[in-house]
């Protein structure tokens, strides 16, 4: 309301000023016309009374051809198309500015009568707003009644309120719309982080696995390494002996195995 108050207030001096250098250009034309006008009746005034003795002795025709060729000469014809749109002119220019006068005391008006209306936005004052309100007591109430602007400004109030109520609703849905998109991102977030979690846990204990089956394969091969070089080194100590030498052979090969199966456990 104050920006249109403020444009119609520069609508209206612009307006003055256009009227204002008009009305004096008019001023200017109508003084020049009235000085040419004076100028010729003086002229012939002058002229008149010059000729008058010689008008004796001419012909009557000839005097009044004088007369008229002095009046052709002299004469300002105004032009009526020019004094109509001049005319019309003025009264467009004239209703014009009523009737933002007109506009300019109603929104002045409706901003009193809003400025009654409304109070600060306090934390005290946000639980009962004015705007839905009517006046304060009854004999404002009955001031009030017979009044266009009063019922003006109660529709305007009926509509403050439920643009404000929409207004809350939208903020109300767009605050549960972003609450959602944030709880979603979130559960994706977690459900990412816990995938990444077990994958990792998962190729730990795959790694842990293979190591532990090399492991065990490299100790069953030296093992296996070991008992064939301590049988051949018995083989040749102890060359082409007795068949006790074998059983002792076969002995050492089983504890061997004892020791590679227990190896393979640990």
């Amino acid at each position: 309301m104050r920006k249109n108050d403020q444009a119609c207030e520069s609508e209206a001096n612009d307006f003055l000023q256009t009227l204002a250098s008009f009305q004096q250009e008019f001023g200017q034309l109508t003084s020049v016309f009235d000085t040419n006008v004076n100028k010729s009746n003086h002229s012939a005034k002058t002229s008149e009374a010059t000729q008058e003795p010689e008008a004796e002795n001419q012909d009557p025709a000839t005097t009044l051809k004088e007369m008229l060729k002095n009046y052709s000469t002299t004469k300002v014809v105004v032009n009526p198309e020019i004094c109509q749109k001049i005319q019309s002119a003025e009264s467009a220019a004239l209703a014009k500015y009523m009737e933002q006068m007109q506009l300019r005391n109603q929104i002045a008006r409706s901003s009193v009568a809003m400025k009654s209306y409304a109070r600060p936005a306090t934390p005290s004052s946000g639980r009962g707003s004015g705007v839905s309100k009517g006046p304060v007591s009854a004999g404002t109430r009955k001031r009030y009644d017979g009044n266009e602007d009063n019922t003006i400004m109660d529709e305007t109030d009926a509509e403050i309120a439920a643009e404000i109520k929409e207004m809350k609703d939208r903020l109300i849905e767009c605050g549960r719309e972003r609450l959602k998109q944030k709880l979603q991102e979130r559960r994706m977030a977690a459900m990412a982080a816990k995938e990444n979690t077990e994958r990792t846990r998962a190729q730990a204990i795959l790694w842990r696995e293979e190591a532990v089956e090399n492991n065990v394969d490299k100790t069953k091969i030296d093992m296996q390494r070991k008992l064939r070089s301590r049988i051949e080194e018995k083989m040749q100590n102890r060359g082409e002996s007795a068949p006790v030498a074998d059983e002792k052979i076969g002995d050492d090969i089983v504890a061997a195995d004892e020791e590679t199966e227990g190896a393979e456990l640990n």
